[in-house]
């Protein structure tokens, strides 16, 4: 790990009480736009951690928490060596949430891979949080990009419909809206009221991804597609309880904040290290 940082100083191992292990993922793959890399983030975002105060907004001791910074993948990592380097990080851990830095957001299909190899997780539902759909089939004849991941692990999770969400998408791409509504994909827009299906019993496990660019601009700017008209960040966390309220989260991950186009202040590594913290509290309070 670059100049050794740990999210908030948590331990680098695994303990009896460990909770949460947060694992970094410094990979771009193919990314669709030079403007910025994601490779640094999850040290920037570890780095900016270091500088918030030790309690949630709501007065947490962040201690209580119990999760372990357990370092990055190697990023000299080639993409059909991921979901075996990742998996490495999660064995033993089966009693704990994996939280993923990303990294530009094609990581997630090689997590979910990942976690879906490591742990038995029936039924497992995906929720992303996402100004784009990333439902394209290919992109420059590679089926594995930024802008795929959604259709990907729509297919891995057995093209059940139900089981995927996107939600605050505004930049839909023809292609994409033609596939989403062939397949029903539960997909909201920006001015579309967040309702999950009534019927979801029993609280079915559910994947999180948090793609920046969900976020407007004006929240956090250091992304390769901003957006105007995103959420804030006070909209997440009217958005979290509705998710720890139907569904129970086994994995999540952040993704796509390129540090190179960050304000001098750090403005969106901040808002990062701060929405990781307040999903944690989210999650254990459910």
């Amino acid at each position: 790990m670059a100049n050794h940082y740990r999210f908030f100083d948590y331990p680098p191992t695994m303990n009896d009480h460990t909770q949460f292990i947060l694992i970094g993922i410094p990979f771009d793959g193919d990314m669709t736009q030079n403007r910025g890399i994601c490779t640094d983030a999850p040290d920037v975002i570890r780095r900016i951690s270091l500088d918030l105060s030790l309690t949630s907004e709501s007065g947490i001791d962040l201690n209580t928490l119990h999760m372990a910074d357990v370092g990055n993948v190697r990023k000299d990592i080639t993409e059909p060596e991921l979901i075996q380097e990742i998996g490495k990080f999660l064995e033993n851990s089966h009693h704990t949430v994996p939280i993923f830095i990303g990294g530009s957001h094609n990581i997630t299909y090689y997590t979910i891979t990942s976690l879906l190899q490591q742990q038995n997780i029936p039924n497992l539902h995906y929720i992303s949080l996402d100004a784009h759909l990333d439902c394209y089939d290919e992109w420059n004849g590679n089926k594995y990009t930024h802008c795929t991941v959604t259709r990907r692990i729509f297919e891995t999770l057995g093209s059940n419909s139900k089981q995927v969400y996107v939600i605050g998408a505004r930049d839909i791409d023809l292609p994409e809206l033609e596939w989403a509504h062939e397949v029903n994909l539960q997909f909201f827009r920006m001015y579309d009221t967040l309702k999950f299906d009534t019927s979801i019993k029993d609280k079915p496990p559910v994947y999180l991804s948090v793609d920046i660019d969900v976020f407007d601009p004006s929240v956090a700017p250091a992304t390769g597609y901003p957006i105007p008209g995103g959420i804030s960040y006070r909209d997440y966390l009217e958005f979290l309880p509705q998710i720890v309220q139907h569904f129970t989260i086994v994995g999540l991950d952040f993704v796509e904040y390129s540090p190179i186009l960050d304000l001098p202040n750090k403005m969106t590594a901040f808002l990062i290290a701060k929405l990781i913290i307040e999903t944690m509290v989210g999650i254990k309070k459910k």
